[in-house]
């Protein structure tokens, strides 16, 4: 499966030591950068190992060209404690489906990509809150920018699909929108999710290759 890698909780000022060389964009796929400090705030404070890092800036890297090049969705798994990817899977446009081996123990980062920019769906919500070895959940935009959940305590409360859909339900009716290409979806989503993290405890981050961002 993989040789163990020695585990800290890095902070932000290690990781960025550690991947500069040179130059701020850590990824460039069709014009479209991640940058060394993106991937910082987004990862700073998981407790894993240097080559784990390294392993995961492959799988962003993966995703996004895949989905850039294809148009669909693809996901990864990484361990957090090899660096290994334990799940890997192709889907289309707008969803794709994958699952852990039941034999798998650890706890893993998942990474896939939204080729709308938007922020977690309810699918990707039940996923991350109903699998307990998910303990961080990654969305890669085709526009460079990236959203993530990771769980803050083992004391979490599953939810229920119907939940999750009926309470996104309640936000679009309430918003006035009227059109799929409205400018405030993404706004409304994003708003979504933060109360859902707040009320679930969970820690909610967005880097969009402008340095250090949290939502508000």
């Amino acid at each position: 499966m993989g040789i163990q890698s020695a585990q800290k909780s890095n902070n932000y000022e290690d990781i960025v030591n550690l991947l500069h060389s040179n130059q701020n964009d850590l990824i460039i796929v069709n014009n479209v950068k991640i940058s060394v400090f993106d991937i910082a705030h987004i990862y700073e404070s998981v407790k894993m190992g240097d080559n784990v890092i390294e392993k995961i800036i492959a799988a962003h890297d993966k995703v996004l060209s895949y989905g850039l090049n294809q148009g669909k969705e693809t996901i990864l798994a990484i361990d957090l404690a090899t660096g290994a990817t334990i799940a890997e899977s192709y889907g289309t446009e707008h969803s794709v489906d994958w699952q852990l081996d039941d034999n798998f123990q650890g706890k893993v980062v998942t990474i896939h990509n939204h080729s709308s920019n938007a922020t977690f769906s309810p699918t990707d919500l039940f996923t991350f809150s109903t699998e307990k070895r998910v303990y961080m959940s990654v969305i890669q935009c085709h526009n460079g920018k990236i959203f993530s959940l990771s769980k803050t305590t083992e004391q979490y409360k599953p939810l229920s699909k119907e939940t999750l859909e009926s309470q996104l339900f309640d936000d679009f009716k309430n918003s006035g929108i009227k059109k799929s290409s409205d400018s405030k979806i993404n706004y409304i989503l994003d708003k979504y999710v933060y109360n859902l993290q707040k009320q679930n405890n969970w820690l909610y981050k967005r880097s969009d290759s402008n340095g250090k961002q949290n939502i508000n």
